[in-house]
């Protein structure tokens, strides 16, 4: 704060980063809504990144008890069931993301996002969580980057970019397809990149 000139911001932001108070909850203010969304919205490209999920999909999606299979160099979630261990697997990941993925769990938990919605990536708007379907803009990760000279790069182009690098690792466009959950014609028209090595 001693790098802002202007006396009235930096009083503004000497408030905003003062550390809350025992009794203060993160959901009585919020001030803090930016910091905290900056690692939902974060979070959220990670999981959409990893797993390939569209962002529709993927801000909606529930948070629950996973159980975790191994599918080669990948891992197959599941949500846990009482009393029977079937079901479909509700996303594909790679194994190093399990821990990310635990942790920020454990994040929820502790800041109390857990108590206050079900779902896995509960962006706030004014100290409320935000309803089922809102839009998501990213604003707070978009105007991070900017100050920074950093470009965002959204799901569409995440998705995409791990369409071509498991088309041009395995090189078999069935089992692309099959773990992006795309027609091969949609993944061909929609998806593919030219890779000049390849070609």
């Amino acid at each position: 704060t001693n790098l802002i000139e202007n006396p009235y911001v930096r009083h503004r932001a000497e408030i905003v980063r003062a550390p809350m108070n025992d009794n203060e909850s993160l959901f009585d203010k919020h001030k803090r809504s930016g910091i905290l969304n900056l690692r939902i919205e974060c979070e959220l490209l990670i999981f959409v990144a990893q797993t390939g999920m569209n962002l529709t999909q993927a801000a909606s999606f529930a948070r629950e008890k996973y159980r975790w299979k191994s599918n080669g160099e990948d891992l197959d979630v599941f949500r846990v069931y009482k009393s029977r261990r079937d079901g479909e697997a509700i996303f594909r990941c790679f194994k190093s993301y399990r821990e990310h993925l635990e942790k920020y769990l454990a994040w929820l938990d502790e800041t109390g996002f857990s108590d206050q919605d079900t779902r896995l990536f509960p962006l706030l708007s004014r100290g409320m969580i935000r309803v089922q379907n809102a839009k998501v803009g990213f604003y707070t990760t978009k105007e991070a980057l900017k100050k920074i000279s950093l470009s965002f790069i959204g799901p569409q182009q995440l998705r995409k970019t791990r369409v071509n690098w498991l088309l041009r690792r395995g090189q078999d466009l069935d089992i692309t397809a099959d773990q992006m959950a795309h027609d091969k014609g949609v993944l061909l028209r929609d998806y593919e990149m030219p890779h000049h090595q390849s070609a």
